[in-house]
């Protein structure tokens, strides 16, 4: 194999970033770019075909690259075949058709290439123009590999061996019956292998396209790969959603990563003649206009189709689902309930939690359609499983329902689990343990769950950082997915759903709102929010010379000239508490009522009164006395 970079600048660049421009030069009409071979690389796309750039846009760039003489190569490191339901709807076959008219040279499998199922994704390779490389992959009993391990291209003379790695994570980062059968090997002693292999065949340069990944979390990253195995020119990499603007070099190997979703384009460029490699990317701040108009025609005929495979019911419901937006995220609806439970069916978890702000849509009564679901569920997400232990559990009930009865895109909707929680009390202290149960058994917080969620909550999401610090134990398929199979288990959802089931339990509480005037001038206006059963004490404290003229409580007179305090006793619903202050209170009372108050003539000292009754609206003159709500 052919080393054109010296042994000291590989050293010197070892474990650090590649010491190039992350800018990439794009061809304009007339460049002159032979002697160069462009590597344009994707990773990480989740069937995301138009948005971002698109695969219209990494098509233009390399028929631009083409068109100036370059040598031009275009890989994919996986997760690109899964995703939307532009993919899962026609079970990738769609992709393929995209990656093809593309004209990609190669790509690696990723853990949600696999969601089809093992024989799927091989009789999707099948129907590919190039090869889909996991030199790691093989079958348990006959140790044969499920698809391609390497490939030799030429272009321009020089000889590319191009092989691929799957990552050893995919056989709990799929549905484990989308892998049984199979073995993924140690990819270290893989790729050594691949390496030698393809030397033997006098490559010049070697690539490797894995869907590895640079997580922290992963036991064998794409940077522990390079550097324990010499040979390996370019590493394309993909799976931790890594963006490395300028790549990074490890051991003389530059590893190259976009991102996500299409957003940046990679652009690794090889000088033929002096070996020096540079990688960088089209950057989605870069606003790059190209497109190509027949993979525009393509993705717009297979939305035509998709429209109509939306159009397929798959159940029936009898019953109002409600996932409107000023509901899902400030209590448990039927909807939250139904897309909770279906999480728990498709994963078998001891408990599940969706966050409300990812439920985007109510569905009416009559025929369920994919169409439907995938309205209320349209991010993609997937739905994934974690080890976590009952305290993370109560954590996290705390954080959801830390700003109720405010709006909040972060409110749990739960399955195998009960709370009540105490909306009076401050933030992160509403739920007590006790008045929590999982799987109608009281929480133990030292216990270990399986927990379902959606892969964004996972991550930490939504502030949810308690759960983002245990690892993955299992991924499944899409949310939209996951309630397809489990509505078309139901014999009938309103025998079920009819209403929100009870999981989620405020503790009764009112509202005790306190207006005030003071000689006809009106102060602010302030409230105090107790549980039901609390007696509440108001204590009246007047500047010199004015006093409390009379209290009415939700429209009627309760009290006139009471003292400095009133208490009221066992509150039982809101209230809505009048209190009229004057200056030198007369000895005998008056008739008045509470919405037109007699005013008394404007003597004393009013302003100091007023001051006063703002500290009572605010607040700070309550005090709450008497037994608290037995829980």
């Amino acid at each position: 194999m052919k080393r054109f970079l010296s042994i000291a600048l590989a050293f010197v660049m070892a474990f650090s970033l590649a010491a190039v421009s992350s800018a990439v030069t794009i061809p304009s009409d007339g460049a002159d770019m032979s002697g160069k071979t462009v590597i344009i690389h994707t990773n990480d796309s989740h069937s995301r075909v138009d948005e971002n750039y698109g695969f219209t846009a990494v098509s233009a760039l390399k028929k631009q690259y083409e068109a100036a003489g370059a040598n031009v190569l275009v890989f994919d490191a996986g997760d690109t075949l899964h995703g939307m339901p532009i993919a899962t709807m026609f079970e990738g076959e769609s992709i393929v058709d995209i990656l093809n008219l593309v004209g990609y040279d190669a790509m690696t499998a990723g853990n949600h290439d696999f969601n089809y199922g093992s024989d799927k994704l091989a009789e999707l390779a099948g129907k590919m123009d190039f090869p889909v490389l996991a030199a790691n992959v093989t079958y348990k009993e006959t140790s044969e590999p499920l698809l391609g391990t390497n490939t030799v291209i030429v272009r321009g003379g020089i000889k590319f061996g191009v092989f691929g790695l799957a990552s050893p994570e995919t056989v709990y980062k799929t549905h484990p019956d989308n892998v049984a059968g199979l073995d993924f090997l140690d990819p270290i002693e893989t790729a050594s292998l691949q390496v030698a292999e393809l030397n033997a065949q006098g490559c010049d340069y070697i690539i490797c396209i894995g869907h590895i990944g640079l997580d922290e979390s992963t036991e064998i990253t794409s940077a522990d790969i390079c550097g324990a195995v010499d040979g390996i020119d370019v590493f394309i990499d993909g799976h931790s959603h890594t963006v490395l603007p300028q790549g990074m070099t490890v051991n003389g190997t530059v590893i190259a990563s976009t991102g996500e979703y299409i957003k940046n384009i990679g652009v690794v460029t090889i000088d033929n003649a002096t070996g020096a490699i540079e990688a960088g990317l089209v950057a989605e701040t870069d606003a790059y206009e190209g497109r190509d108009d027949a993979v525009d025609e393509l993705i717009g005929g297979l939305r035509t189709e998709l429209e109509a495979l939306l159009g397929e019911v798959v159940g029936y419901t009898d019953v109002y689902l409600n996932g409107e937006r000023q509901y899902v995220r400030t209590q448990e609806t039927n909807l939250g309930d139904l897309a909770a439970d279906a999480l728990v069916y498709v994963s078998g978890a001891d408990c599940a939690m969706t966050n409300g702000g990812g439920i985007r849509a109510s569905i009416e009564v009559g025929d369920i359609t994919k169409g439907d679901l995938v309205t209320v569920f349209p991010f993609g997400n997937y739905v994934v499983t974690k080890h976590v232990t009952g305290s993370a559990i109560h954590d996290m009930l705390e954080h959801g329902v830390r700003a109720y009865p405010e709006s909040l895109g972060g409110f749990p909707q739960v399955s195998g689990i009960e709370f009540k929680f105490d909306p009076t009390a401050e933030a992160y202290d509403r739920v007590d343990p006790k008045d929590v149960l999982v799987g109608g058994e009281p929480l133990e917080l030292e216990r270990e769950y399986l927990f379902a969620t959606n892969d964004f909550i996972a991550a930490g999401g939504d502030g949810y950082t308690m759960l983002g610090e245990f690892p993955i134990a299992t991924e499944y398929a899409g949310l939209d997915e996951a309630l397809i199979q489990y509505i078309s288990s139901l014999q009938s959802i309103g025998s079920i759903y009819s209403a929100p089931l009870g999981r989620i339990q405020p503790y009764p509480y009112h509202t005790v709102t306190i207006s005030s005037t003071a000689n006809g001038t009106t102060a602010p206006t302030g409230s105090k929010t107790v549980l039901d059963g609390t007696s509440l004490t108001i204590e009246m404290k007047p500047d010199a010379g004015c006093y409390v003229w009379y209290v009415s409580v939700n429209g009627e007179i309760v009290a006139v000239r009471p003292g400095n305090s009133i208490t009221f006793e066992n509150i039982t619903e809101d209230l809505n508490v009048f209190v009229c202050f004057k200056a030198d209170a007369p000895a005998v009372n008056v008739p008045v009522t509470p919405s037109e108050p007699s005013q008394p003539p404007k003597t004393g000292a009013v302003s100091m009164t007023v001051a006063a009754i703002c500290a009572i609206a605010s607040g700070a003159a309550l005090a709450v006395s008497g037994r608290k709500w037995e829980r």
